[in-house]
């Protein structure tokens, strides 16, 4: 299955009731998880299985050094985030509005990584996870 066919029941959703604007969230934010993990995966950067994806997917984007990935991993958190709110904060009242907010920025998300160099992007990820595992080896 191509994960941007969640963006399509994301957009379905939209018009209907608070439960399915939550759903909605929740399917734009997968959309772009899932398609962005392949991505990932296929530049031979690795994406643990585990829960651990989510965290690791959002922090790879974040430090690449590349300011669109930069922005492509704060938009991926800023989706996370509201998608936690969506599942599980009942009492928070979740609008269309913020529905609507959310696939629009699954859509922005999903054309913009497109265009972002991957070598770079792929060099930036490996830089990092290199400084991360050095400052582990001589923290005491």
């Amino acid at each position: 299955m191509d994960a941007l066919e969640f963006l399509k029941v994301a957009k379905e959703l939209i018009n209907g009731s608070e439960a399915n604007w939550r759903t909605s969230i929740g399917r734009s934010y997968y959309a772009v998880f899932n398609h962005l993990k392949k991505e990932c995966i296929a530049l031979g950067v690795a994406i643990p299985k585990s829960s651990k994806g989510h965290n690791v997917l959002y922090i790879n984007f974040y430090n690449s050094g590349i300011q669109e990935a930069v922005d492509i991993g704060a938009g991926v958190n800023d989706l996370y985030s509201q998608r936690v709110i969506a599942d599980y904060e009942l009492n928070f009242t979740i609008t269309k509005q913020t529905a609507d907010l959310m696939l629009r920025k699954a859509e922005n998300i999903i054309s913009k990584y497109p265009t972002i160099d991957k070598a770079a992007f792929k060099a930036g990820v490996e830089k990092y996870k290199s400084a991360i595992n050095n400052a582990r080896s001589t923290s005491p």
